[in-house]
């Protein structure tokens, strides 16, 4: 049974955005749409077993949480961790799912699945999951990962 409180701490989140005013349907567009560049570059990323493209998409203080690791701080540990992470398999696939994505001035939180695909010393695997990514834009408009929190919920 999945435990709604491992979403509290990223949920809490949400009201302290409110004060932000609502942003413009181009606005919220352009955020969904930056968000899924950063998956687009993480799947990149992963593609090429590429350090250097997993850090650009991630804030300097960023947080990395998955299920079944150690928690990743900073920008520097989160590329070597995910380096690491697809050093010995090779990813065929990654979809995500956007549940919700909600915006409140620099800051966009996204809800929702994830389903990755890949081979593992020549075995094909796939993990299924749930997900929540905070993005933060800079100030040069440019929108990078602040955190994610990523659990597998099922191996099939």
């Amino acid at each position: 049974m999945r435990s709604p409180f491992r979403w509290f701490p990223i949920l809490a989140l949400i009201p302290a955005c409110a004060g932000q005013p609502t942003p413009s349907a181009f606005e919220s567009l352009a955020a969904k749409a930056a968000i899924d560049t950063l998956w687009t570059g993480y799947a990149h990323a992963s593609d090429r077993k590429d350090a250097a493209a997993f850090g650009a998409l991630f804030t300097e203080d960023a947080t990395l949480v998955y299920s079944g690791a150690p928690t990743v701080r900073g920008r520097d540990q989160i590329q070597t961790f995910l380096a690491s992470l697809y050093a010995d398999v090779d990813p065929t696939g990654l979809r995500i799912v956007p549940e919700e994505t909600r915006v409140s001035g620099p800051i966009a939180v996204q809800s929702g699945a994830f389903e990755e695909s890949f081979n593992e010393t020549g075995i094909a695997k796939t993990e299924y999951g749930r997900y929540v990514l905070l993005a933060e834009q800079g100030e040069g408009h440019e929108w990078r990962i602040k955190r994610i929190v990523a659990i597998a919920d099922s191996t099939r």
